[in-house]
Formats: C-alpha cells, sequence, structure tokens
C-alpha cells in the first residue's frame, strides 16, 4: 500500500513521514523526536537552520502527530488485508491474525503458523499433539509416541498362546493362571506324587479316571507322615533327657557361683568408719581435693569442705549459687568449680591453711568456724552464665585445659578455667537434658536423658 505524503509532514532530516513530530524553536520546521535528539546530541544545532539550539526546546507538534496517526498504514504480516491506521498499527501486529506463533503443544515441535491457522494445528495436524489411547487403557499420549505407547501398553490384545482367544497384554497371566481351558495344570495330587498334568478343560476328567490311585497315594503319604512324627518323637524324648541333665548342671553351677559370691562379700565386707552431718536436704556431688580434703554439693545450695586428720571434720562452707548445687569438681591446685540449678558455673579460690564461710563473689565477710576460731577473707572468684536452664554436671582436666559442663539446655560447654571464658560448645549434644559430663585428656564424655553416650 503506497501512501503520497505531502512535504508539510516529512522530516527534514529523514525526509520520511515524521514519527512522534516535534517542532524547531529557530526555524519551526518538522523532526522525528528521536532524529532531532540524534542531531542535537552531535552538533548542539537545529539541523534546518543551524541555529543553536537545545533538546529541551523542540515541543511536541499535536495537530501534526494527529495527522500522521490517521495515516493508513499497511501491516508487516504477510497475508493481512486488515486496513489500519499509523497510530493503531503497533496494537495491530501484536494482535494480528496473521502473526506467526510457535505450537504450543510440546517443546519438541518448533512449527510456527499463523495466529489463525495455530487451533487447526494443534488439534489436528500437530504429530505431538495429546491423544487419547485408543486401545481404551486410559492413558494420554502424543501422536509421535503412539508406537512406542503400543508396544507397552496393557490394554493391546495379544493372542493366547495355549487357547488362542485374543486377550488384552495386562490381563495374559491372569488368563493363564485362572481361565484358559487349554492351560496344562499340574494335577491337585501331585503333592502325593502324581506326576500327570493336564489340560484346564481335561483335569476333571483325569480326577475322576484315577480316584483309586490317588487314594492309594494319600494313604502312603500319610503313613509316610506318621513314620516321621514317630522319629520325630524319639529324637524328641532322646533331647529332652539331655536337656534335663543340661539344666541341672547349670542349677549346681549357679549355687556354686552364688557360693562363691557370698564368700567375696563376707571376705570384702565394707563397714562404715564414719558419717558427716551439715547438709539440709540431698547431697548431689562430691569430690577429692589435696591436703585430705573433700568437697561435696547439695540441694541447699551450699558447697561444704572436710579435712581429715585422724578424724573427719567440717572445715568450711562456699555460699553463692541461689538453688541447689548440682556438681562440683576440683581444678588445678587449690580452685573448685562447680555448677547448679541458678544455671551459672562458678570457680572457687581455697588456697587457704584455714577455711571459712564464703558468701558470693563480692562478698569477703566471713562466720568464725569452730576450727579457725578468727575470719577468713575467701572469694568466689569468678562465675558465668553459660547454659538456658540448670546446669547439672561439671568436670576439669588439667591435660585438656578446659572444664567441661552440661546442663538442661542439652548442650556441652568448654571453658577456660583461669576466666571461664568460653572455648567450645556442642548446644545439640542431646535431644533431650544433659545430665552427666567427664573430661579427659583426649575430650570429653557426656551422657543424657536420651539415652546416649556421646564421645567429643
Amino acid at each position: 500500500m503506497s501512501v503520497t505524503v505531502s512535504d508539510e509532514l516529512q522530516c527534514c532530516v529523514c525526509l520520511d513521514i515524521v514519527q512522534e513530530a516535534v517542532e524547531s524553536p529557530c526555524c519551526r520546521s518538522l523532526f522525528c523526536d528521536h532524529c532531532a535528539r540524534e542531531a542535537v546530541s552531535t552538533s548542539k544545532k537545529c539541523p534546518k537552520c543551524r541555529s543553536k539550539v537545545k533538546m529541551s526546546g523542540f515541543k511536541p507538534n499535536i495537530p501534526i502527530r494527529k495527522i500522521v496517526d490517521s495515516l493508513p498504514a499497511e501491516c508487516p504480516h504477510e497475508g493481512c488485508t486488515d486496513r489500519v491506521t499509523r497510530g493503531n498499527l503497533d496494537d495491530h501486529v501484536r494482535v494480528c491474525d496473521s502473526r506467526m506463533v510457535l505450537c504450543s503443544n510440546d517443546s519438541r515441535c518448533d512449527i510456527e503458523v499463523q495466529a489463525k491457522h495455530l487451533k487447526l494445528h494443534e488439534e489436528e495436524e500437530c504429530v505431538y499433539r495429546k491423544i487419547e489411547c485408543p486401545f481404551k487403557c486410559g492413558e494420554m499420549t502424543t501422536l509421535s509416541d503412539l508406537k512406542e505407547h503400543e508396544r507397552e501398553c496393557g490394554a493391546v490384545e495379544e493372542e493366547c498362546e495355549q487357547c488362542g482367544e485374543l486377550i488384552p497384554r495386562g490381563m495374559m497371566l491372569q488368563h493363564l493362571d485362572q481361565d484358559c481351558v487349554a492351560a496344562k495344570l499340574p494335577c491337585p495330587f501331585a503333592a502325593c506324587g502324581c506326576a500327570e498334568r493336564h489340560r484346564r478343560e481335561s483335569m476333571d476328567g483325569h480326577i475322576s479316571q484315577s480316584e483309586n490311585e490317588h487314594c492309594t497315594m494319600m494313604e502312603e503319604t500319610m503313613q509316610l507322615q506318621v513314620d516321621e512324627i514317630t522319629k520325630l518323637q524319639s529324637m524328641y524324648q532322646d533331647k529332652a533327657g539331655i536337656i534335663d541333665d543340661l539344666v541341672d548342671e547349670v542349677d549346681e553351677l549357679e549355687d556354686q557361683v552364688q557360693s562363691i559370691r557370698i564368700g567375696l562379700f563376707e571376705h570384702e565386707k565394707l563397714h562404715v568408719s564414719a558419717q558427716l552431718h551439715g547438709h539440709r536436704g540431698c547431697i548431689w556431688s562430691s569430690c577429692e581435693l589435696p591436703e585430705n580434703r573433700v568437697a561435696t554439693a547439695a540441694q541447699d545450695g551450699r558447697i561444704r569442705l572436710w579435712q581429715y586428720d585422724g578424724s573427719w571434720r567440717h572445715v568450711g562452707k562456699l555460699k553463692g549459687h541461689n538453688g541447689r548445687v548440682n556438681g562440683v569438681c576440683a581444678g588445678e591446685g587449690h580452685e573448685i568449680f562447680s555448677c547448679g540449678g541458678d544455671g551459672t558455673i562458678r570457680r572457687w579460690d581455697i588456697n587457704r591453711n584455714d577455711v571459712g564461710e564464703v558468701e558470693d563473689s563480692d562478698t569477703e565477710m566471713v562466720a568464725p568456724m569452730a576450727a579457725a576460731r578468727k575470719k577468713i577473707r575467701f572469694k568466689n572468684t569468678k562465675k558465668v552464665d553459660g547454659h538456658s536452664g540448670a546446669v547439672y554436671s561439671v568436670s576439669f582436666d588439667g591435660e585438656l585445659g578446659a572444664v567441661a559442663s552440661c546442663g538442661a539446655d542439652g548442650a556441652v560447654r568448654l571453658w577456660k578455667p583461669q576466666n571461664l571464658k568460653s572455648r567450645a560448645e556442642a548446644r545439640s549434644a542431646h535431644a533431650e537434658e544433659a545430665r552427666s559430663v567427664l573430661a579427659h585428656p583426649d575430650g570429653v564424655i557426656s551422657g543424657g536423658e536420651d539415652g546416649n553416650i556421646v564421645f567429643w
């Protein structure tokens, strides 16, 4: 379609119909918007009169734009006969029935057809269109995959090799096992010794003709079974006598072992040498200290120190935990580490010849002890909150150079003994509460309510 355009609608740069018409501020000439921008950005001058201009001085010419938009235009798609104008050409191109579109049936189909023929192609012509299995198996396939599907389809009928009847492939085994009249089957009395095989349709005749033989076979089989049962009973009786003898021997050995246990117990019987009183409530933990001392931790929130010098005596009481003290262990030299239900781990320095009563870390007042007869300044040198919830166990090892702890949060943690700063942690060491921990030169062993013993 050819359109004759007057010079008034031509761009002064490209000499084509002006697009997005703009007017220069100097000579009032018309330009395409993109032509004007390109020329001014290069030369800073009007393309027509060469006056100095800025692009901001070019103004849209609305009347010319309307005239240009109303001009007839030709759709670029082959075969399109629609009458369109330049103003609606872009919109038309996007929806034109003659535009080329790609088949959407399958990624393997790369055929492009005109939009008006797409439905015909996808539903009737495309070899990748979806079709229902012609053998009525209920599955969907594509026309190009039909032969491959046919080789595996259970609804395809095949001829039975025994009777010649057409049977769906998926039903063939059931047909041979239950329905095929020509299938050869073993005689029902095969277990009794009948080795004959007959077609299903003639099996009843064989059974009726061989009744006497089958009865004889059954009697012989039953007699063999009776003989086998008798043999097994005799063997059982022989074995039962042997088993009874073994049971008697085991009983005798158990009596001997019990006598040995009683003798050992009487020989190594433990005697109570002392009973120490001082705590209120359950005592949860104890540990050995230098200089014949022992530390005990209890539900009353106290750690008590005991010393043996020919007899046991109470030499000190450490107070600091808020609630019960769950664990106590010896550290390096005269250090003690403790843990409690308040979620804290504490470090104590007992490097004194006489030990009195200790309050918390900032308290120096000491109650006089009967043995010391004087006030003693004794500090809880460090405490740390390292667990969420109660801390149940604490352990120190000098070669490892760490204090280990575990608690109700299921975590196992390592601390530097000098300042109780965190060294390492395993937050999910146990699925439930971690109840015990042991530090040793090669690492840490922990146990918890989940029934697991974990080596770290």
